[in-house]
């Protein structure tokens, strides 16, 4: 069985214990020790899984993590649990976050056997991030979030690729969020970036107020045209089979400047 399948199978049992786990052991039986070994891990093993790991955080004696994960007796990852009858959020990260700074892992996962919250500690060394880099949901998710989570099977597990992949995440996620901004009111820094293109004079607040608007406009039409690609595409691959070699459309015009005056309708400003 593939990793893909094994997935599927780890998909059928969070659906199945959403309707029947009630407690927070019942998600770990039903699912999260499952998950475990689709990592590779065998958790019949102390030496791999290492269950109620204890880790005394400053003055509290004998806390207890869910699960440690060992790689060459090292502790590779952490693992909480909450019952998938509970939300995650920040009163579980509270928690892990007190273990993450007294554990040498440099991974911890947060789960409720639905949800599976990914966080290293890329902002600043041996201090958990406030947010996961990844997040897998085992009931909602694609090929390409399943081949993320592969990464960190047992077997080619390698720490230095995987922060790498993390911190590429984080960017992606922190730029996808800055577009998303800008797509719905584009600021007056993106204004001005995207006006210099194209607009040759200074950039009087009367000037950016009036290339502001253009500029959205242009921004939904450049989204517009990558989709009506992407379709065609698609659509000439399944009409003339998948060995079909299909080249990209080139929009008329070789300059950005040209396409964005183009997408706006508004004359060149001196």
């Amino acid at each position: 069985m593939d990793f893909h399948q094994k997935v599927s199978d780890l998909c059928n049992r969070s659906k199945h214990a959403a309707s029947y786990a009630q407690t927070e052991e019942a998600t770990k039986t039903s699912v999260v020790l499952p998950f475990i070994q689709v990592l590779g891990f065998d958790v019949f093993n102390l030496e791999e899984v290492v269950p109620e790991f204890i880790a005394d955080v400053g003055i509290k004696k004998g806390e207890k993590i869910d699960f440690a994960l060992k790689i060459d007796r090292k502790i590779a990852i952490l693992i909480e649990v909450k019952p998938i009858t509970m939300s995650l959020g920040a009163a579980q990260y509270s928690q892990l976050y007190r273990y993450f700074a007294v554990a040498e892992a440099k991974l911890a996962i947060l789960t409720n056997g639905r949800e599976f919250w990914f966080f290293s500690d890329i902002e600043e060394k041996n201090k958990m991030d406030k947010k996961p880099f990844f997040i897998f949901d085992l009931q909602s998710h694609d090929d390409g979030q399943v081949n993320e989570l592969a990464r960190f099977q047992k077997g080619i597990f390698a720490i230095d690729a995987i922060m790498e992949a993390a911190s590429n995440l984080t960017r992606v996620k922190a730029a996808a969020a800055y577009l998303k901004k800008q797509l719905a009111a584009p600021d007056d820094d993106f204004v001005r970036l995207v006006g210099r293109q194209f607009h040759d004079g200074t950039f009087t607040k009367g000037v950016i107020e009036e290339l502001r608007p253009a500029i959205q406009s242009a921004l939904d039409a450049v989204i517009r045209d990558r989709i009506q690609d992407k379709l065609g595409v698609t659509f000439s691959q399944e009409a003339l089979g998948p060995s079909a070699d299909i080249e990209k459309p080139v929009a008329d015009g070789s300059s950005e400047g040209a396409l964005l005056r183009k997408a706006c309708r508004i004359p060149l400003v001196g």
